[in-house]
């Protein structure tokens, strides 16, 4: 018998002989931690995203305003008879600033509208004036409620944010604060016995 069975056998002896139950109790601890563990981490991560997201939302208010005299621009343009040729390009650009401003996509999606109408063999000018009236309207109801939140909302809602940042935000985090980076690290360089875990 070689040097590498004896001690396999030598090892195999020292098995507990209520290994499998221990294992087996083990693991079903494990499982309820993981999936207790997943549960938690869906859940803040679920409450602390939409208070970014509205804080952003309402911080693209400027982005949108400096878009009002462009639209307004364009659509008087359509209107008084523009070459609709001339019109794709501007429109194309005007659609692409607005997709880029957070929850300014239906605004996006009528002006894209208006310049696939123009683009057309036969341009459908009234088609075009239409969807740019609707984006036109869609922008006034956006600035009414964006410039009413900036001034009432937004101060309240930072200040919840910054209250939560370091609590259920924390995973959200691009960069952990000093003191969360130092407990954090302090715990998981400590040993911890993974016997269990085979």
């Amino acid at each position: 018998m070689s040097g590498l069975e004896k001690e396999q056998q030598q090892l195999t002896a020292e098995i507990p002989a209520d290994w499998n139950q221990v294992y087996k109790e083990f693991s079903v601890l494990t499982k309820a931690e993981l999936t207790a563990r997943k549960k938690y981490r869906r859940t803040v991560d679920n409450a602390y995203s939409p208070v970014t997201d509205l804080i952003d939302l309402i911080e693209a208010t400027g982005d949108l305003n400096k878009l009002e005299r462009e639209l307004t621009d364009l659509h008087n343009q359509v209107v008084n008879g523009a070459s609709p040729e001339d019109m794709i390009g501007p429109l194309k650009l005007l659609a692409k600033q607005f997709g880029s401003i957070k929850d300014a996509s239906k605004i996006k999606s009528q002006i894209s509208k208006a310049r696939r109408a123009l683009s057309k063999k036969s341009p459908k000018i009234d088609k075009a004036i239409l969807h740019l009236d609707k984006a036109t309207v869609m922008y006034d109801q956006q600035r009414i409620w964006r410039e009413r939140a900036l001034i009432e909302l937004l101060p309240g809602i930072k200040a919840y944010e910054r209250a939560i940042r370091g609590t259920i935000g924390l995973r959200l985090q691009k960069r952990l604060a000093k003191t969360e980076a130092l407990y954090v690290a302090a715990c998981t360089s400590g040993h911890r016995d993974i016997s269990l875990h085979f």
